[in-house]
């Protein structure tokens, strides 16, 4: 399935950081995933490879260097 996460629109002079969240590590997204900075669209087409749970942390930056955490926590299961 299809996992589409919107955060709203970037135009403000914000920035926005996404990572996936393993143990104390920050690493890049899942594989098959996307996303897109420039109007906060988070888009992650899993497949069986990704059963389980998984954290996602994102950072929204203001043009003053203000900055506002996301966790996003996903648990991946399988239809049978």
């Amino acid at each position: 399935e299809r996992l589409e996460f919107h955060f709203g629109n970037n135009s403000k002079g914000k920035k926005m950081f996404g990572w996936l969240v393993v143990g104390n590590q920050y690493r890049p997204l899942p594989i098959g995933s996307s996303f897109d900075r420039d109007n906060g669209t988070f888009c992650w087409q899993t497949g069986m490879a990704f059963l389980g749970k998984y954290q996602l942390f994102f950072i929204e930056e203001d043009k003053y260097g203000n900055r506002t955490g996301r966790k996003v926590l996903v648990n991946i299961t399988s239809k049978f």
